[in-house]
């Protein structure tokens, strides 16, 4: 059962259990009330892809069963069928219908007003907020009741210690409502690093024994930042940089490999320490050395 305005996305994980690898060539759905997507079309060995199914709670109402259907083609055509089931109600009302911060930085706190109506018993009642996600934060307000139509005003946020990357969560509206005591509401944002360090990954490809190669590796932040010191892992002397000084949004750091005579592959791990700043940003450096 979900509200109608509700942002309602479900994600399945498809695993390629067999050697050969796979590639989806078409999703289509026998309802235009659901949608379906993936992340990618070829799926290698034992490598997983995410499909993402999308529910219209705005131009749907009701019981909605509908099939999404995956077809491959490669190594053999197959399809399969994924069945769902869904309740779109019509006397519950969230706008927005989700909690959707887009891109914000980490350790950026946010906060984010839902508005929800009901339309219904004069007795219903938004109970509390189940949540179990130590990185949201839930809070709701009753505005008015007037006979059998209610608003609430939610507060949804995220905490500063949201992790980098993409967070997904929800929280549950528990109600009165016997048949119908829960209704989920989406929490979503991509979280952003203050500093970003471009290539994250220095690939030097193929290197001769004792070549020298020069690349940029370029460090941003969302204001300026002063680089205090920039330390290898290992205690290997492969790699050489020229440190920045003063404080800018853009540092652009010279990296200078020295390949070794040996051959074989090549890894450092670099820790760049900001001012100011508590954790160092990392990046690392790759290489292979080939024989003559």
């Amino acid at each position: 059962f979900v509200a109608r305005g509700a942002e309602t996305k479900h994600r399945v994980t498809i695993k390629n259990i067999y050697k050969q690898d796979v590639h989806i060539s078409n999703i289509r759905t026998s309802c235009g009330c659901t949608a379906g997507s993936v992340n990618k079309n070829l799926i290698k060995s034992l490598e997983t892809a995410e499909l993402e199914i999308n529910i219209d709670t705005k131009r749907f109402l009701g019981e909605k069963n509908t099939t999404v259907f995956i077809t491959f083609d490669a190594p053999l055509y197959a399809e399969v069928q994924f069945p769902i089931h869904v309740y779109i109600r019509s006397d519950i009302v969230l706008t927005p219908g989700s909690a959707d911060f887009g891109r914000i930085a980490k350790g950026e706190g946010v906060s984010k007003e839902i508005n929800l109506d009901y339309a219904g018993r004069s007795d219903w009642q938004l109970e509390g907020i189940e949540n179990n996600n130590p990185m949201i934060e839930a809070n709701y307000q009753k505005l008015s009741q007037v006979g059998g139509t209610s608003k609430y005003k939610l507060q949804i946020g995220l905490s500063p210690e949201t992790p980098v990357g993409m967070f997904r969560g929800q929280v549950f509206l528990k109600t009165n409502d016997a048949k119908n005591p829960s209704v989920p509401l989406m929490v979503q944002a991509m979280v952003e690093s203050d500093i970003v360090v471009t290539p994250s990954v220095v690939d030097f490809g193929m290197l001769k024994p004792g070549e020298q190669r020069q690349v940029s590796v370029v460090i941003r932040g969302k204001k300026d930042f002063m680089i205090e010191k920039i330390q290898c892992e290992s205690e290997h002397e492969w790699f050489k940089f020229k440190p920045t000084g003063g404080q800018a949004k853009a540092h652009v750091l010279p990296l200078t490999i020295t390949s070794p005579v040996e051959a074989g592959s090549l890894s450092e791990e670099f820790k760049v320490t900001i001012a100011g700043r508590n954790e160092p940003v990392s990046f690392r450096a790759t290489g292979k050395v080939i024989g003559n």
